[in-house]
């Protein structure tokens, strides 16, 4: 062998062994990534969006029956069946601009990039309400009728 042949065999042996090990490297890397996609899903910041929940929920607690009570008066059916929901989404963003967005703090910039995201989560938590509000009242009032009755009776008869 010449003296040159030996070299050059060497640096082959040396890349292929480095190849291989760069082969190695990148299927570990792929599968830890596929482990982890399988186990959070493809949602890649679940607890960041849960947290924004959560905060959006604090925010908007003390205005609730409010937003509860605009939300029942300003959606309506018109004459065709048809729910007309204009004066309603217009309120929805008057309350955005004006109350959340200025209390969010380090939120604001994903409630920006995800206006209609956080729209329809706010009327879905007031829509929520509103439903567990409605129940409440229909509740009471089936109470105050069934209290009533037997008094009825009572002073029908004296």
């Amino acid at each position: 062998m010449r003296r040159g042949t030996g070299f050059l065999l060497g640096y082959v042996l040396v890349g292929i062994i480095w190849a291989f090990v760069d082969i190695v490297r990148g299927c570990a890397q792929f599968l830890t990534a596929a482990l982890r996609l399988a186990v959070t899903g493809f949602d890649h910041a679940p607890n960041r969006r849960t947290r924004f929940e959560g905060s959006l929920r604090k925010i908007v607690a003390p205005y609730m029956p409010v937003l509860v009570e605009k939300r029942t008066t300003l959606l309506v059916n018109d004459d065709y069946g048809e729910v007309r929901n204009e004066r309603w989404s217009r309120e929805l963003g008057h309350f955005m601009g004006k109350v959340l967005w200025p209390r969010l703090g380090s939120n604001l910039a994903f409630a920006e990039r995800n206006v209609s995201y956080v729209s329809v989560l706010l009327d879905e938590m007031i829509a929520a309400e509103q439903l567990q509000t409605t129940a409440h009242k229909q509740r009471q009032k089936r109470a105050e009728q069934v209290r009533l009755t037997p008094q009825d009776e009572c002073s029908d008869r004296t």
